[in-house]
């Protein structure tokens, strides 16, 4: 198998994945989408995958006793 990454317009991107889903399934795996949009939000992703282990209230006993 081979990879192969490509930056698109959406009208195009819209076209391409219609041929590519129409391609056997045993010759074509999509392995991942992503939209122009989803990489201007790459700050937020970055916070989203950050540790809660660094957050210091979050390590704090106390804290969980108010939800118990």
């Amino acid at each position: 198998m081979h990879t192969v990454k490509i930056e698109i317009s959406q009208q195009a991107f819209d076209k391409v994945m219609y041929l590519l889903k129409s391609l056997p399934k045993n010759d074509v795996k999509i392995v991942g989408e992503q939209s122009s949009s989803m990489e201007s939000h790459a700050d937020i992703t970055a916070f989203a995958n950050h540790s809660a282990s660094l957050v210091e209230d979050w390590k704090d006993s106390g804290e969980d006793e108010i939800w118990t």
